[in-house]
């Protein structure tokens, strides 16, 4: 029997980056996790986040698609990966990975620890995938389905 892959990938962005990197994703993909206020006696607003995952989805038309999604449109890149859970003690565990390694994992889940929800984005945050605890059989193996979500500002609404 194959030893099971834990769905991380080298070391985890160091927190601060990784907040920075998740506040992003957030502005471009998720908006209902941003949390606006004005202080007392202050005309400016302030913006705050709200990290509980999974993120809600606002607009657009989020499509069903297979793990081969990723190597059409993102060959060869490095991706980022956020874990839906705690890992390492962190609250925000955000990878990189390059799209063939994320690829070849979620095209046989049976490879990899696959009770993990996550977020695969790329770096200039042109598409976001949520990868769910679901997959189909294709072939002889069980591959994740993956949700794939376009920016809000291009999403038709």
């Amino acid at each position: 029997m194959q030893a099971v892959k834990d769905f991380a990938y080298g070391q985890p962005l160091e927190a601060t980056e990784a907040e920075k990197v998740v506040q992003r994703l957030i502005r471009v993909f998720f908006r209902g996790h941003m949390l606006c206020s004005t202080p007392n006696n202050s005309n400016e607003n302030t913006v705050s986040f709200s990290y509980k995952r999974p993120f809600g989805c606002e607009s657009g038309q989020p499509q069903l698609v297979r793990p081969h999604r990723l190597g059409e449109l993102f060959p060869h890149q490095m991706l980022y990966v956020l874990r839906h859970y705690v890992y390492d003690g962190l609250q925000l565990p955000v990878f990189t990975a390059l799209s063939s390694e994320i690829q070849h994992d979620l095209e046989d889940v049976d490879s990899i620890d696959f009770h993990e929800h996550a977020y695969i984005f790329d770096k200039n945050f042109l598409r976001c995938f949520y990868v769910m605890d679901s997959c189909n059989l294709h072939g002889n193996t069980y591959e994740a389905i993956l949700t794939e979500y376009a920016p809000l500002d291009e999403a038709p609404v």
